[in-house]
């Protein structure tokens, strides 16, 4: 929580973040408006609630918490639009736009991921959304072929709920998942989201009482493969990576920051590291895509200078997310890898590589639909008591 006794009014979040930017003398203002009165709409345009600003408060008071509750506070009042929702209780999202390209070989293999029996060994690999929708490829490796797996908007992991409703609808999201998993006998998960990883192992542990997911993330399971000598690296990949910490694994010593290098360093990679990395890392702004796209496609072009400035060629992500980063990557002829599609090339396989591909694909999808129909951007939805609700339109001022 944000400790307001402990805060200083200093302002120092506000300067260091990447998004604002501020004057010393603008943000101590800013600071004792936020703290004062609950409410900006400056934060709602240029915070996408990453967290940077906890690791450079000087007094420790979490300032990140105050942003983030007149997000929700502001969200809860005015709802979100669908694109925001993981869902298919809404008529259109990014993961059913992510449907319309090769749309039967998904709905096959959605249907298996959402109903996935009765789990022997009681550990699945646990897909999230993006990999279950969008970026399929990245789950379809030969590397994962040795355990079932689970996946779709039916086991989203919430963390929509999480950042933009608060608490109470996490809590309910937690319940309804950790109710399918008991179902399924799903006592263990690999998960391949830095996000899902972050929800199920500290999240909610710390919402719910009696929610006991062991959770490993992917990097792990491929570690620990490697170490056993059941994952060889036999074609060395001969890139200078910089690896990109995704904003949910920034927790000091955890294992989404160390392990990836530890991976990358095996198959042969030499890593260098960017300005802003592992716990201080900052976000690639594709949570603000919607609210304020210009500031997004800033703060990922001063992302990509950061690797260009350690001297990579490649940038590797662990978030699916993280793929905004490809665009700008391209002006400066380098590559963006997810870690998993350099670990395929280590081991000798050739991963397909859509990245570019799909996203703009999707892209292409989402805006047709909107074209066809400007109301579904229009709609906003909240959640109450885990339930969506659509909110009646507002007439024009």
């Amino acid at each position: 929580m944000f400790n307001t006794d402990t805060c200083r009014r200093c302002g120092a979040c506000l300067v260091a973040c990447p998004f604002v930017k501020m004057s010393k003398q603008e943000a101590k203002r800013e600071i004792v408006r936020l703290v004062d009165q609950g409410r900006n709409d400056f934060v709602l345009k240029t915070c996408s609630a990453c967290g940077y600003c906890d690791y450079i408060c000087p007094a420790q008071s979490n300032p990140s918490h105050l942003r983030k509750s007149i997000l929700q506070a502001h969200f809860r009042e005015t709802g979100v639009g669908a694109l925001r929702i993981i869902s298919d209780k809404v008529p259109f999202s990014i993961m059913s736009a992510g449907l319309e390209t090769e749309k039967r070989e998904k709905l096959e293999r959605l249907a298996a991921l959402t109903n996935p029996g009765p789990v022997q060994s009681g550990e699945i690999f646990y897909l999230g959304c993006a990999l279950s929708y969008i970026y399929t490829d990245l789950a379809q490796s030969p590397l994962f072929q040795n355990l079932p797996a689970v996946g779709g908007m039916k086991y989203c992991c919430g963390a929509y709920a999480w950042h933009t409703f608060g608490e109470k609808e996490a809590r309910a999201a937690g319940r309804r998942l950790l109710s399918d998993f008991d179902k399924a006998g799903i006592k263990r998960v690999i998960t391949f989201c830095p996000e899902c990883e972050d929800m199920l192992a500290r999240v909610y542990p710390s919402l719910i009482e009696g929610f006991d997911i062991k959770t490993r993330s992917v990097t792990d399971y491929l570690w620990e493969e490697y170490l056993a000598a059941r994952l060889l690296f036999t074609h060395p990949v001969n890139k200078t990576v910089a690896f990109h910490d995704p904003c949910a694994g920034r927790t000091p010593g955890c294992k989404q920051q160390e392990v990836p290098r530890r991976l990358l360093k095996a198959m042969g990679a030499k890593v260098v590291e960017m300005k802003h990395n592992r716990e201080k890392t900052i976000c690639c702004g594709t949570p603000l895509v919607g609210r304020n796209s210009s500031l997004a496609a800033r703060v990922a072009s001063e992302r990509v200078l950061e690797a260009v400035d350690a001297g990579a060629d490649t940038i590797a992500v662990g978030c699916a997310g993280c793929f905004a980063l490809d665009d700008t990557a391209d002006v400066h002829n380098m590559e963006t890898y997810h870690i998993i599609e350099l670990v395929q090339m280590a081991a000798g396989d050739k991963p397909p590589h859509r990245i570019k591909e799909v996203r703009a694909q999707l892209i292409d999808h989402v805006l047709t639909r909107i074209a066809a129909d400007p109301a579904l951007m229009t709609q906003k939805y909240v959640l109450e008591n885990g339930h969506l609700r659509a909110l009646e339109p507002q007439p024009p001022l």
